[in-house]
């Protein structure tokens, strides 16, 4: 680098960069004895085969959640049907049990007044 003497500046600071440049260059060299990095097939393997798992799994458990919500929906239609005969029966207890039923009973079959 050219010395340009200025009073307002002093390029001395920078006389020096041309060979710290170097120097990096240096530093940052590519060492030649340093092997590429080879990917080996038994880690590509057990990558494979653990995203396999994780896929089976995941599909497994969406099986399981729809068996899940069809055992419920029949559950569910099975109270319904259980809640409408509940319905049914309380009403059949309810007519016989009516007093006027009871009184009628009384008389006529057990002789009573």
């Amino acid at each position: 680098m050219a010395k340009v003497h200025n009073l307002a500046f002093d390029y001395s600071a920078y006389d020096n960069a041309e060979e710290a440049e170097a120097q990096r260059a240096i530093k940052y060299k590519k060492n030649p004895a340093a092997k590429p990095k080879k990917t080996s097939v038994l880690g590509v393997l057990a990558v494979c085969a653990l995203v396999a798992f994780v896929l089976g799994f995941m599909i497994y458990g969406r099986v399981e959640i729809s068996s899940l919500c069809s055992e419920q929906t029949k559950q569910e239609e099975q109270l319904a049907q259980l809640q409408g005969e509940n319905v049914s029966l309380q009403s059949e207890l309810a007519q016989k049990t009516n007093m006027s039923k009871v009184e009628e009973y009384a008389e006529n079959e057990l002789g009573l007044k």
